[in-house]
């Protein structure tokens, strides 16, 4: 099923989780455009049956358009109904390990249409990528919700990606044993793990305490070995 929203103002670098912006609804002139093309896998030309394509107008092209839809068993897509204009094009496969090029490189596929056109055969060649996996541990039980506490208390684990803002990490466990937060991200490539929390004290793989201000890390999933590399915390306590 195909999602078509008009976004007021983007945040770059939302991809997580749902993973992509959205915002407030405007109605452009004319939707008579499309994009289609097919998404493959960049190391072998599989086509990914799947997978979430959504596009972008640009800025400063006004309003800011996204559409979104899912590319079928042979990997093909197609957008229609887009206001003319120059697309970013983002694509992900959910449950496997390849890179958004929107959120991994600094020039993703773009495409521009005018009204009428459809814009066909476009490739979108997506890398893989290893699995950076973040575990918080928690024995102490110290993330539960206490009396008086308006919630439970948090642990933000983000990455710094390549247009610099930082982006969350998905979490993808949370039970009494502690939290996990998971991605696809580029093999043998340093990247700076963020771990921040107000609530709770807790220590470093290296078994440093995190400062109050949050620290950071550099982190590295090698090519050569296993394909998903593990980062771990562990909480001590709640903080004063």
């Amino acid at each position: 099923m195909k999602k078509s929203i008009f976004v007021g103002v983007i945040i770059l670098n939302v991809l997580a989780c749902d993973g992509w912006a959205q915002g407030s609804t405007s109605a452009p002139v004319t939707q008579t455009a499309a994009i289609s093309g097919t998404v493959v896998a960049d190391a072998t030309g599989a086509k990914l049956s799947g997978a979430v394509v959504a596009v972008y107008r640009r800025a400063p092209q006004t309003p800011v358009y996204r559409s979104q839809t899912a590319a079928d068993v042979n990997g093909a897509f197609t957008l229609g109904s887009l206001p003319a204009g120059t697309y970013n094009i983002c694509a992900q496969v959910p449950g496997a390990n390849y890179l958004d090029p929107c959120t991994w490189t600094t020039s993703p596929p773009s495409v521009a249409v005018t009204d009428g056109q459809t814009a066909s055969g476009n490739t979108i060649r997506l890398k893989a990528g290893g699995v950076l996996k973040v575990r918080v541990n928690d024995p102490g039980q110290s993330l539960a919700q206490r009396p008086n506490d308006p919630g439970p208390g948090h642990v933000f684990i983000g990455l710094t990606i390549p247009l610099g803002a930082p982006l969350a990490m998905p979490m993808t466990k949370n039970d009494s044993t502690g939290l996990e937060f998971q991605m696809v991200v580029p093999m043998d490539t340093s990247l700076t793990a963020l771990a921040y929390s107000k609530e709770v004290a807790f220590q470093d793989p290296d078994q440093n305490a995190v400062p109050l201000g949050g620290s950071n890390r550099n982190v590295i999933v090698p090519s050569n070995g296993p394909a998903t590399a593990t980062v771990t915390y562990t909480i001590t306590g709640r903080r004063p």
